[in-house]
């Protein structure tokens, strides 16, 4: 028999335009997070947002109780644990993952955004599959947010974002059917929902390899054909950097767009010219500026050059003002192995540039070096290094196949 949904009547339309009003509100949010973080700072200081979080997840789950209890949709004890477990567990996810304000705001925007897709979608196609089918639709948006936030100035794309947004969303999934147990949803899968759970899975995968293979150097070569994407080269965001992961005895790890043969040929080859640009921006007051005129993406040399010099000196500095000794010793043993970075990998620059520590300074850091301290240089740790965007790409063309073929079975069988 043919599974057929019931034709939207209102309360569907006023579902869906809940669900469309909240996404564009978050989109609206992007390019004024920066003055909300620093307006909410001033008013709710430091440990504000995380505060303003706590009390905004407690509301829902209080909300949430009383509303089970007034529609006497309590029926089992269970269904408050699982509130109460679900907004714990959001609550310290949250917690352990959110760097930042802005991060916080979102992640509690698309908490609400889950539940209401979840309300959207169920309107019509009320199976078990609303659940997954809110979550794509939810990661979808969080995606496109990523994008967004990516042209944005002074915002940043970010994979982790992507999931942090997805996560929220799928708490708020768990809480509806461990906790609310809607009557509306029927306690089956259909085909049909999950068809459409297929295609958006397709779709998202086919969104992720994409982002995750779009590299400045392919964004700078297609700009030859379509000038408008030379902009985007030149983001200082970029959705996906590929490299390699570097082991040395004397440093521990680090990550490095070039191989490490390339880097010793790159210092070879250009050792004078890198040295007289990094000596041309050496006050700390041009940093940011180098960072800028120096994209990695132009000239991976050069930039990771500044940036272990950059990492090298605050930490140096650091470990001169330390006062308590264990906090003394970490930082000098980063600056310590940041320099070796530099003497190994970039050795004639750096000599040939204004950066070399003298002998005094290394007397003074060598001591702080802990030769059991397991390091790994932040520099450039964002760096794919296990898969080759092409690679990637066809990874994500395989499986949104795969959903695709699965759709069109799913949709033959409704």
């Amino acid at each position: 028999m043919t599974e057929r949904p019931s034709p939207p009547g209102p309360d569907t339309r006023r579902r869906w335009l809940s669900f469309a009003a909240w996404a564009v509100v978050i989109y609206l949010t992007i390019p004024a997070a920066r003055r909300i973080e620093a307006a909410a700072g001033e008013v709710l200081g430091g440990d504000g947002f995380a505060m303003l979080g706590l009390g905004a997840v407690t509301a829902g789950l209080v909300a949430a109780l009383a509303s089970l209890v007034r529609s006497r949709s309590l029926r089992r004890p269970s269904q408050a644990g699982w509130l109460v477990a679900t907004g714990v567990a959001y609550f310290a996810y949250g917690a352990t993952q959110i760097s930042a304000p802005v991060e916080a705001m979102h992640f509690l925007q698309y908490g609400l955004l889950g539940i209401l897709a979840h309300r959207a979608l169920r309107s019509r196609s009320p199976d078990r599959s609303v659940y997954l089918r809110a979550l794509l639709v939810c990661a979808l948006v969080g995606t496109g947010d990523e994008i967004l936030q990516w042209l944005t100035p002074r915002r940043f794309f970010e994979f982790r974002d992507v999931w942090l947004n997805t996560a929220s969303a799928g708490f708020a999934q768990v809480a509806i059917w461990g906790g609310m147990r809607p009557a509306e949803v029927e306690p089956r899968w259909t085909a049909r929902g999950l068809a459409q759970a297929a295609r958006l899975g397709a779709a998202w995968v086919l969104l992720l390899g994409a982002l995750a293979s779009t590299t400045p150097q392919r964004l700078a070569s297609a700009s030859t054909f379509w000038p408008a994407l030379g902009r985007l080269a030149g983001n200082p965001s970029v959705t996906a950097e590929y490299g390699h992961r570097i082991e040395h005895g004397d440093v521990g790890v680090f990550f490095s767009r070039l191989e490490p043969e390339g880097l010793l040929q790159a210092d070879a080859d250009r050792a004078q010219e890198v040295a007289r640009l990094l000596d041309r921006y050496r006050a700390p007051e041009l940093y940011p500026e180098f960072l800028a005129e120096v994209p990695a993406w132009r000239d991976p040399f050069a930039h990771e050059a500044r940036v272990h010099l950059f990492r090298r000196d605050r930490y140096r500095n650091l470990a001169r003002e330390a006062v308590d000794p264990a906090a003394r010793r970490r930082a000098g043993t980063i600056a310590w192995r940041e320099n070796r970075i530099l003497e190994i990998y970039f050795p004639r620059t750096l000599a040939d540039s204004g950066y070399p520590w003298t002998e005094a300074q290394r007397r003074r850091i060598g001591p702080l070096n802990d030769p059991g301290f397991a390091y790994e240089s932040a520099v450039s740790r964002h760096l794919v290094t296990r898969f080759t965007p092409s690679r990637v790409l066809w990874a994500a063309l395989i499986a949104a196949a795969a959903l695709l073929l699965m759709e069109r079975r799913l949709r033959i069988r409704s």
